[in-house]
């Protein structure tokens, strides 16, 4: 059996290894593959997808909200969150979309108990924070590059737009290998020990983004435990569909 991810640039990706050492741990497993799938866009996803004979995949950057237009069914969490990053290929061809970031976000933040968060980024992921931060009853803002999605955009932040934040969740790939030098543009030293930065991205383990907070005695995290708690979340719905 067969899964896959896809995305536009996939080589700071760790799913595949991921995957492959879960599929090597159980002998029933032992002839699962997970293969990665770079598209320029997704065109003719669905012919690349039945080629490979894929039975689900995930999805990732840029691809968790355009993916919408190719499936046959949204599962209620995704079709709240307007996108997609698991994917079920159906013995009926069907394709049936489900989000996880969600989920793997919001386990993450067991050990946080604010009550405000800036978002910066608008795309897929962004979307799947906001619904997370929602559920448990957080109020949030959202600095966007365009002004029409979010409160803020960069040029127009400022520094107590930081400051009344308990929370700052990086969305974007900004900073993602093979960039690490790259960080959003904000006013660092508006930063305090009070507050909790995380960056989705995990490679590197320590972005530029996570290096300022450090820098000002913050909370930092990387992605990594939503990584492996969103995946595993993957692992569960495509069990249940081919069990």
């Amino acid at each position: 059996m067969k899964f896959g991810l896809i995305g536009k640039v996939l080589g700071h990706s760790l799913s595949k290894a991921y995957f492959e050492r879960k599929f090597r741990q159980r002998k029933e497993w032992h002839s699962y593959r997970y293969e990665l799938l770079e598209l320029p866009n997704l065109d003719d996803v669905r012919q690349q997808v039945s080629q490979r004979g894929w039975r689900g995949f995930n999805v990732t950057i840029p691809y968790k909200e355009s993916i919408l237009d190719y499936l046959d069914a949204l599962d209620p969490h995704a079709r709240a969150i307007g996108a997609v990053n698991t994917v079920v290929v159906g013995q009926d061809g069907r394709w049936y979309g489900y989000n996880t970031d969600w989920l793997g976000f919001s386990r993450t933040l067991s050990d946080w108990h604010g009550s405000s968060a800036l978002i910066l980024g608008s795309g897929g992921a962004a979307k799947a924070v906001q619904y997370a931060l929602k559920l448990r009853g957080v109020s949030y803002k959202i600095v966007s590059r365009s002004p029409e999605k979010g409160d803020w955009t960069y040029s127009t932040l400022r520094a107590r737009h930081i400051q009344e934040a308990d929370l700052i969740v990086q969305c974007t790939p900004v900073g993602m290998y093979p960039r690490e030098d790259e960080l959003p543009a904000l006013p660092y030293d508006a930063l305090s020990h009070r507050q909790y930065l995380y960056d989705l991205i995990y490679r590197p383990v320590v972005t530029g983004f996570l290096r300022e907070g450090l820098r000002r005695g913050c909370v930092v995290r990387n992605g990594y435990g939503m990584l492996i708690l969103q995946a595993e979340a993957s692992w569960e719905i495509w069990q249940e569909n081919f069990a």
